[in-house]
């Protein structure tokens, strides 16, 4: 049986275009299009010829991998085992994964960003392949959110909102492109956080927010064995790390963040906001 793929409309592609950018150098791609055909974008390509085509009218910006846990090194199949557990865990248990219906603590966050992000833009760093994960807030009058998604799953479904498919080390859109960016239960997967956040960083606007929700771990014996532990890290089954809020107090420290605040939105689950700082 041939596999459903995940498609996206020409609007939505469209709307991608002017903030696109390579994700290893960050400069600006040349589009390709299929002669023959009205309005068929077929490659995305840099100026050295690198080539990054486009499924579906979704682009597919996962360059070749460097990054293993310490940021060193070619770790491309370290990358694959990564997702393919991640896979693994969306069909095994999506609650909380893919913040569907059934798991209450996205309302929390839902509310949060819809007072702090409406009439502007948000880059959803590992948005998931549901159609539109419970946070994505909906329309209220002439008020939204203008929600962008990257994701290392292609996905079998059409997004609510314009998809990349990418990794967070490796953002594929222009400097300062964005008024916020989520890591929403995604920052404990990727490869290497530090090197995330600083992507995250660069695609946000002065003064922009960043947003990271995610189940906190309490600071007992299962954590310390985990933390004591020689790189590269793997904290349990489903998560590459573990986060306390003072592991995520001093990681955005490290980075060009200043720290707004930290709001449990749940039993497990925090959200901290921080600042990027202006560069003189």
């Amino acid at each position: 049986m041939e596999s459903i793929l995940a498609k996206q409309s020409i609007e939505k592609f469209k709307r991608l275009i002017p903030i696109l950018a390579d994700p290893m150098a960050h400069k600006t791609l040349h589009l390709e299009m299929d002669p023959s055909q009205d309005y068929k974008p077929l490659h995305l390509s840099t100026e050295n010829g690198t080539k990054y085509k486009i499924v579906n009218n979704i682009p597919c910006m996962i360059p070749e991998l460097k990054y293993d846990s310490k940021g060193e090194g070619c770790h491309q199949e370290l990358w694959g085992k990564l997702q393919e557990l991640e896979y693994e865990t969306y069909r095994e248990s999506p609650v909380g994964v893919f913040s569907i219906d059934d798991f209450q603590p996205a309302e929390g966050l839902s509310t949060i960003l819809f007072q702090l992000c409406r009439n502007e833009n948000c880059l959803d760093i590992g948005c998931g392949v549901l159609e539109k994960p419970k946070y994505m807030v909906p329309t209220v009058g002439d008020e939204t959110i203008q929600f962008f998604g990257i994701d290392p799953f292609f996905g079998e479904t059409e997004r609510a909102f314009p998809f990349t498919q990418a990794i967070a080390e490796n953002i594929p859109f222009k400097d300062k492109s964005f008024d916020n960016v989520l890591f929403s239960s995604s920052i404990d997967h990727v490869i290497n956080p530090l090197i995330s956040l600083n992507e995250a960083s660069r695609v946000l606007k002065d003064d922009g927010t960043l947003f990271i929700w995610n189940g906190i771990r309490n600071f007992n014996l299962l954590y310390l064995k985990w933390k004591m532990r020689i790189s590269p890290k793997k904290y349990n089954k489903h998560h590459q790390w573990a986060f306390t809020n003072k592991d995520l107090i001093k990681l955005v420290k490290k980075i060009n963040f200043r720290l707004s605040c930290i709001i449990q939105t749940s039993k497990d689950w925090h959200l901290l906001i921080a600042k990027k700082k202006r560069r003189n």
